[in-house]
C-alpha cells in the first residue's frame, strides 16, 4: 500500500552511524579547502590557466577511469576500497602541503581525483552490505538521507571554518584535510570491519553482462543523468546569476553558499524522520520531487527580489539533491552485491556524460551572448518538459526480478 506506515520513526543501528560519521569526516576534510583552494594555488605565482589544466586532468581521471576503477574497486572489495580512497586523499592533502610547483599540484590532484572517484562507490556498496542485515523497511532511505543531511552541515562548517582559519595561515586549511582523513583512516581500522562473506575471491564480469544488468534500472539512471544536466547551472554560475541581477557583494554571496546547503541538509534530514511511510519509498515520489524541484527552478531568474530568488534557489539544489539521493537509493536496492560497485561506476560514468553534455551547452550559449538570466529560465522550463515527459513514457515492472525494463518508466 502506498501510504502503509508503521508510524514509528526507524531508528538507525550503531553500526549505520559509525558510517554516517566516516562520511561526514571525509566529506567536511575535502571541503576545508573548497572555498580557498583557487587562492592557495595562485599564492605560488602560479596562473588561472595552470588551475584550469589541473582541473581538466581531474575531470579525464572522473570519467576516463571511472568504469576500469569499478572493476578494480570489485575486485578488491568494499572494505579495502574505503582504505584506498583514504589513503588517495591523504597523500593528496600531503602533496599539497610539500609541494610548490605545478607538477606537485597535479600529481596531488590526480589522488585526490582518485580519492573522489572511489569513495562514494565504496562507501555505498559496504552501506547496503550492513544494511541488507537488518530488513528494516525504510532504513535503507533513512540511512542515505540523514547521512547526507549530516555531511551537508560538516561541509558548511568546515568550509567556513577553511576560508577564515586562511586569512591566518594559508596551511592551516590544507592541515585539517589531512587531519580529517586520518582520523577517518584510523577510525576505520578500529570501528568498521571486513564486512564480505567468508573473504571470497571475486571475479570480473564481462562488460556485456554488466550493461545488461544495467536495464533494470534504466529509468532511475535518466532522472540522474538529467539531474546532472540541469544542475550545472546550480554549481557554476549562481554567482554570475546574483551579480547580474541584484549587484550582490561578497556578504551577500557567503550568504547563498551557506543558504543552499543548509536547505539541502533541512530537506534530507525532513525526508530521512519520514521513511516509514511507503509512498515516500517509491518511483513516484522521485518523479514528483524532480517536477517540483523543476517548477521551482524556472521562477529562480523570474523572480526581481534578491531574498526571493535566493530561497527559491536553495530549494532547487534542495530538491534536486533529494532526487539524485533518492534515485541512487532505488538503483541500490536493486543491485547485488556481487557487481554493485561495477554498476554503480557505470551509473556514475552516464551522469557524468549528463554533466560534461550541459557543460558544453552552457559554453555555447554563453558563447552566443545569453545572459545568465536567460540561461536559468531555459533550463527551468526544459527540466519541467524532460522530467514530465520523462515520467509519462514507457513503463517499468515495479517487482525486482521480475522483468528488465525495455522502454523509458511511467513514474506511478
Amino acid at each position: 500500500m502506498w501510504f502503509s506506515s508503521n508510524s514509528k520513526l526507524i531508528q538507525l543501528p550503531p553500526e549505520c552511524k559509525k558510517l554516517i560519521l566516516l562520511n561526514a569526516l571525509f566529506q567536511g576534510g575535502r571541503l576545508f579547502v573548497g572555498a580557498v583552494c583557487v587562492l592557495y594555488f595562485l599564492s605560488f605565482d602560479l596562473q588561472a590557466e595552470d588551475y584550469a589544466l589541473i582541473k581538466t586532468a581531474q575531470a579525464i581521471i572522473f570519467i576516463g577511469l571511472d568504469i576500469p576503477l569499478g572493476y578494480f574497486l570489485s575486485r578488491i572489495g568494499e572494505y579495502k576500497s574505503l582504505l584506498l580512497s583514504m589513503i588517495f586523499g591523504l597523500l593528496g592533502a600531503l602533496g599539497y602541503l610539500l609541494f610548490t610547483s605545478f607538477f606537485g599540484f597535479l600529481i596531488s590532484e590526480i589522488f585526490l581525483a582518485l580519492s573522489l572517484s572511489t569513495w562514494p562507490v565504496a562507501l555505498s556498496a559496504y552501506s547496503m552490505r550492513i544494511l541488507e542485515k537488518h530488513k528494516t523497511d525504510g532504513l535503507m532511505e533513512r540511512f542515505f538521507h540523514f547521512g547526507d543531511a549530516i555531511s551537508n552541515l560538516f561541509v558548511v562548517i568546515c568550509g567556513s571554518l577553511g576560508g577564515l582559519l586562511y586569512a591566518f595561515n594559508k596551511y592551516i586549511p590544507y592541515t585539517c584535510f589531512l587531519i580529517f582523513y586520518l582520523f577517518a583512516f584510523v577510525f576505520t581500522l578500529l570501528y568498521l570491519n571486513d564486512s564480505e562473506e567468508g573473504g571470497i575471491k571475486k571475479k570480473i564480469k564481462f562488460v556485456l553482462s554488466d550493461i545488461t544488468a544495467i536495464k533494470a534500472i534504466l529509468p532511475f539512471v535518466f532522472i540522474l543523468i538529467l539531474a546532472q544536466f540541469f544542475m550545472q547551472p546550480l554549481f557554476h554560475y549562481w554567482q554570475p546569476l546574483f551579480e547580474e541581477k541584484f549587484a550582490v557583494n561578497s556578504k551577500d554571496l557567503s550568504i547563498a553558499f551557506v543558504s543552499y546547503s543548509i536547505a539541502m541538509s533541512l530537506i534530507s534530514w525532513s525526508y530521512s524522520r519520514m521513511t516509514q511511510f511507503t509512498i515516500l519509498r517509491s518511483d513516484i515520489f522521485v518523479g514528483s520531487a524532480a517536477l517540483l524541484g523543476s517548477l521551482v527552478y524556472s521562477f529562480i531568474a523570474r523572480l526581481e527580489n534578491f531574498s526571493s530568488s535566493l530561497i527559491f534557489f536553495a530549494l532547487t539544489f534542495g530538491f534536486f539533491n533529494l532526487v539524485q539521493i533518492a534515485g541512487g537509493v532505488l538503483i541500490q536496492s536493486r543491485l547485488r552485491n556481487e557487481n554493485r560497485m561495477i554498476i554503480t561506476k557505470y551509473v556514475s560514468f552516464y551522469s557524468r556524460l549528463g554533466m560534461v553534455v550541459s557543460l558544453l551547452v552552457l559554453r555555447w550559449l554563453f558563447a552566443n551572448e545569453w545572459s545568465t538570466s536567460s540561461v536559468y529560465k531555459l533550463y527551468g522550463g526544459l527540466a519541467i518538459l524532460f522530467f514530465l515527459f520523462l515520467s509519462r513514457m514507457g513503463y517499468c515492472e515495479k517487482k525486482y526480478g521480475e522483468k528488465i525494463c525495455s522502454r523509458v518508466p511511467k513514474l506511478n
